[in-house]
């Protein structure tokens, strides 16, 4: 049998209508706000100040973003924006990107060239070694202010903590690393009794700017005795 529907809504006090309801528009999704350029988030910072842009390069896709950023150091932008674009590729980048900073060694900026060092010694890029060695060297006839920089990412390089990280150049091969290891304690006031043998050696060493360089060291720590 069949209840007559009809019926039953009447008696519930129920009117039976055809309308249907109203079709409401669909909703629209929100448009994602584009992306900032790394330039633009770079641009007008400080030196180590692009902290914004810093934590964006650790939320996106790693090697695109050093593509963005080293695109941006490799550029005619101010020095200071470039040296953060390339303090920021570093902090995402791997050791087997250490020969990509290694180029910045002989850039022309300060800042930038100062990122370079950072670089390679944060990314144990020891073949960058020869170069650094250069860059000590050279500060103390350009009066350039990386050669402590420089002497310490040597130090960093070797493995070894401490003054100790710089004894193992004085048996390099390459005369300049030679050099620079007695630079290095020239510039460092630490490791003095540590490097006297080391530089007494060298005094009769075959290369003349590695004796200049021993007698210089010499000088300096009479000086601070």
């Amino acid at each position: 049998w069949a209840r007559d529907v009809d019926f039953d809504l009447a008696r519930l006090g129920i009117e039976r209508t055809t309308k249907t309801a109203p079709v409401l528009p669909p909703v629209k999704a929100a448009k994602a706000k584009p992306q900032k350029s790394f330039a633009e988030m770079i641009a007008g910072k400080e030196l180590w100040k692009a902290d914004t842009a810093m934590k964006h390069a650790k939320q996106r896709p790693s090697r695109e973003t050093i593509a963005e950023l080293l695109a941006i150091a490799d550029g005619k932008g101010k020095p200071v924006e470039r040296a953060n674009a390339i303090w920021i590729a570093i902090a995402i980048a791997n050791a087997r990107d250490g020969a990509t900073f290694a180029k910045y060694l002989d850039d022309t900026n300060e800042y930038v060239r100062r990122m370079g060092i950072e670089g390679v010694k944060r990314l144990g890029y020891t073949a960058a070694i020869p170069k650094l060695a250069a860059i000590v060297c050279e500060s103390f006839t350009t009066k350039r202010m990386d050669h402590y920089n420089a002497a310490t990412a040597m130090k960093t390089l070797s493995g070894r903590n401490g003054p100790s990280g710089l004894l193992p150049y004085f048996a390099s091969d390459d005369a300049r690393v030679r050099e620079a290891a007695c630079r290095a304690f020239e510039i460092y006031d630490q490791g003095r009794e540590l490097a006297r043998p080391y530089l007494e050696k060298m005094l009769s060493d075959d290369d003349a700017a590695v004796v200049a360089a021993a007698k210089s060291t010499f000088r300096a720590f009479a000086k601070r005795d």
